[in-house]
């Protein structure tokens, strides 16, 4: 159900929480269960024992997953860890109010109520210990009674009778685990019983040492967590609490091998999730035991936590109880907004079994780097695989529709989309997207700087009367070519609104025919355009409809000389495409007569560039000084915390 704002600030008024008057619906018996949330990072369910991998010894995961109930199609809904977490705590899509660009934080609308302060209304104790990461400006204090390293339900502030909410989550398995840049004198494995040569790689990985590495040592990850957990569960019956708390546990996303978090693929999204209830609590699971295939996600946590709590759920929330009587949901929706510098909004639904992705801007191929991510070895050794001349789908030309039938292709290495067998399904869960996006409010497709505004974006597109129907209709023209698609490229490219002429000048850009010359005389103006993303999406479709020379000229003035991050990342797409041998010789002469100033980040995405191009080695991508770091995180192992 979508937020009506009106209605909601209405409900506070003179600075009353809204978590007052929902929390009133009170149990009359004050015994009630507490709540234990064991969260970890980038891990995938398929990285568990009791998820299939035949190689981890998790054996506390495997008897909780024995004794609780075992979620076989849990999603995050994105799989990085600040939209996902926003998510969670909103129990919305944070791209309704425009929080799901990772690592940008957004003014957020005091009608989007963290959950957690409804348990407090309610009498419950809230922790966290530690990580928040909610794509907001700042937290509210008011969300948590505790959020420290020292956050546990033994805080001395919880009296002896109060039930308590607690979240524990631990980075063992984050990817900075293995963000080493380098394989060198890494712990040997087979001292955990992984053995590299052993290992059966998920099949859309080439099979290279570093990624054989990576992949054990990421598993050795999965067996710390297992560690961890059973001192969390100790402590938990050793402070008596043990037959009255329901215990969560899960991942925030998927895991860390290249095109995991990050991506929308099942390795991206699907995650361990396994709710462990007491004898003295059971019936709140409402008849669910053992494995089931109900399709769980993030969107679902925080009113599954309010009714097991007995505390109203607000109507504007967008989830439904997992335990509850509601309709089980058919579909299961995943959004992501960017790759650290590229902004790269995609949309998928899954039903299950068949999953559709839609790609908004398919001449941006995955193989765009997050240099973060991509300071895994793994990811390193599959780009160099690649420029050295080995053919590979995975970094082949993306297309704007992409199906997989995850039950004989788990992976996500067929696409079905132009398969005749397909199109019914394909036209279905594309429906069911478009309908999504428009249901929820989908903020999502607003590079960042036009989200920038003295007041929430959520309320800046509303009370200014934005145009959001003519934004989404030019986002799923994408790749679209009927009689009313260049009338409509037209009509967007003379906007007032940046937003709404930069999704013009991608949809020309990726327009399947030839644009007519009345478009390329609108697009060509636009290359000076005061908004640096509108500026590099009309120079791509210059570049992407015959006109290379003009194009990739006005993306490198950009680049260079602006310090355009829209235009670099629309040149790093050029690198793995055919226009790659013309942007190398024009980059080269450039980099050969030019002077500008070079800053770091500037430098790092040059570089990135130049080694695609092959005019540097690929040692050169990242500095000397990360090799030593890389030999730090190949000795040390991480600590097992936090615990109560």
């Amino acid at each position: 159900m979508l937020i009506n704002a009106q209605i909601v600030r209405k409900t506070i008024l003179g600075g009353v929480f809204l978590g007052i008057s929902l929390a009133l619906n009170l149990f009359a018996d004050t015994d009630r269960p507490n709540i234990l949330w064991l969260t970890f990072e980038d891990t995938s369910a398929y990285e568990f024992a009791c998820y299939g991998n035949p190689h981890t010894q998790t054996p506390t995961m495997d008897r909780l997953a024995a004794d609780g109930i075992q979620f076989m199609q849990a999603s995050s809904n994105a799989p990085q860890c600040s939209p996902a977490r926003s998510t969670i705590i909103s129990g919305q899509y944070s791209k309704t109010f425009g929080s799901d660009w990772h690592r940008q934080r957004q003014k957020v609308p005091s009608e989007i109520y963290y959950f957690p302060k409804l348990l407090r209304d309610g009498g419950y104790f809230c922790t966290n210990n530690t990580k928040q990461d909610y794509n907001s400006m700042k937290t509210p204090e008011w969300v948590w009674d505790v959020a420290t390293p020292g956050a546990s339900y033994n805080h001395s502030d919880r009296k002896s009778d109060q039930p308590f909410f607690s979240v524990f989550n631990t980075n063992l398995s984050h990817m900075g685990r293995v963000r080493s840049f380098h394989t060198d004198e890494r712990r040997d494995f087979g001292k955990e019983g992984l053995n590299l040569a052993e290992l059966e790689l998920p099949t859309h990985l080439p099979d290279l040492p570093e990624i054989r590495s990576d992949y054990a040592f990421h598993l050795e990850g999965t067996q710390d967590i297992d560690q961890w957990l059973k001192l969390c569960l100790e402590d938990l019956e050793k402070q008596g609490h043990a037959e009255d708390t329901i215990v969560f546990i899960f991942s925030d996303h998927g895991g860390c091998l290249p095109r995991g978090k990050g991506f929308l693929y099942q390795t991206g999204l699907h995650i361990p999730f396994i709710v462990y209830f007491p004898e003295k609590w059971k019936h709140l699971a409402n008849g669910l035991v053992g494995k089931t295939e109900d399709l769980v996600g993030f969107v679902d946590l925080a009113p599954t936590v309010l009714e097991l709590a007995g505390i109203e759920i607000p109507n504007y929330f967008q989830g439904r109880s997992i335990f509850g009587d509601s309709e089980k949901p058919k579909y299961q929706f995943g959004f992501r907004c960017n790759q650290e510098h590229h902004f790269d909004p995609v949309r998928s639904v899954f039903d299950g079994r068949y999953k559709y992705i839609r790609n908004f801007i398919p001449h941006k191929t995955y193989s765009l780097r997050n240099f973060y991510q991509w300071g895994m070895p793994a990811n390193q050794a599959w780009d160099q695989w690649v420029l050295e001349g080995n053919e590979d789908p995975v970094f082949a030309p993306r297309t704007t529709h992409e199906l997989y039938d995850t039950h004989s292709d788990p992976f996500e290495t067929r696409n079905l989309a132009e398969d005749e067998a397909y199109q019914l399904k394909l036209q279905e869960l594309e429906t069911e997207l478009k309908k999504h996006v428009r249901e929820t409010m989908d903020l999502g497709f607003f590079p960042q700087p036009m989200r920038e505004h003295d007041i929430p974006l959520y309320h800046w597109v509303r009370e200014n009367d934005y145009p959001l129907k003519q934004l989404w209709n030019l986002c799923f023209l994408t790749g679209t070519v009927n009689e009313q698609s260049i009338s409509k490229i037209r009509k967007g490219l003379k906007s007032p609104h940046p937003t709404i002429r930069y999704w013009a000048a991608i949809a020309a850009a990726n327009h399947s025919e030839k644009l007519p010359e009345k478009i390329i005389n609108l697009l060509t103006p636009f290359t000076e355009d005061e908004n640096a993303y509108v500026s590099a999406a009309a120079a791509i479709a210059l570049v992407k409809h015959g006109l290379q020379d003009e194009g990739i000229r006005l993306l490198l003035d950009q680049f260079l000389e602006k310090k355009s991050t829209p235009a670099y990342s629309h040149l790093e797409a050029l690198t793995w495409s055919k226009e790659a041998n013309f942007l190398r010789n024009l980059l080269q002469k450039r980099l050969e007569t030019s002077r500008f100033a070079i800053d770091a980040n500037l430098g790092q995405m040059l570089r990135s560039l130049q080694v695609n191009l092959n005019l540097l080695p690929y040692e050169a991508l990242y500095p000397q000084k990360m090799y030593e770091k890389g030999l730090e995180v190949n000795h040390h192992r991480r600590a097992l915390k936090p615990l109560p």
